[in-house]
């Protein structure tokens, strides 16, 4: 897969354009990361830490935990999280993160195919819809940067289950009738390589 570097330090992101193909209720958000350093940092979301714009988050923390979280109504004290033990990323190795949110029922994080924790409580009918841009390698608006490599972000209007992320680590086949969004592939024509 084609990878972007982004460097904390500069820092360099990727937005992709606000829009209603943004699903609010049922999703799957997934990506490889690679970290160069370790900060608490936003990795590929819809999401911006001010005002009232969260709606789901992939952040990557300091303590080499990976969490991910939606909020109802876009603030924080709505938002609801998944975050897995320390452990389960290190510098220098590629790991795959998804965020799979089922609509009131559970928000799950899954590392490597793995479950890696989930959250039953408190699950809104439907994320909220933020007016900003996605983010890659940092939230909408260009902050929390992350310094190291992120590759295959994908966007399912869908729950993929463990078997389906399995066959995305494992690189099997897999039915992409639900993929309404991937960047960062082999074949796309984003090319920005800000240093």
């Amino acid at each position: 897969y084609k990878r972007q570097d982004f460097d904390s330090a500069t820092p360099d992101f990727l937005n992709v354009a606000d829009g209603a193909w943004i699903p609010t209720g049922t999703q799957t958000w997934c990506c490889w990361l690679k970290a160069e350093t370790l900060l608490n940092a936003a990795v590929f979301n819809h999401n911006v830490g001010t005002g009232n714009n969260r709606s789901i988050a992939i952040t990557a923390f300091a303590d080499t935990s990976i969490g991910c979280s939606v909020s109802a109504v876009g603030t924080s004290a709505s938002s609801v999280s998944a975050n897995s033990s320390t452990g389960v990323y290190s510098t220098g190795t590629w790991v795959h993160v998804a965020a799979v949110f089922t609509p009131s029922t559970k928000i799950e994080l899954f590392i490597d195919g793995v479950s890696a924790a989930s959250n039953t409580s408190s699950i809104p009918s439907a994320v909220h819809n933020s007016t900003y841009d996605i983010g890659i390698g940092a939230n909408g608006a260009g902050a929390a940067p992350f310094n190291g490599k992120i590759a295959d972000c994908r966007i399912y209007d869908a729950v993929l289950t463990a078997a389906n992320l399995a066959d995305i680590v494992a690189g099997n086949a897999f039915d992409d009738t639900n993929l309404i969004g991937w960047w960062l592939t082999n074949t796309d024509d984003l090319d920005d390589y800000a240093s």
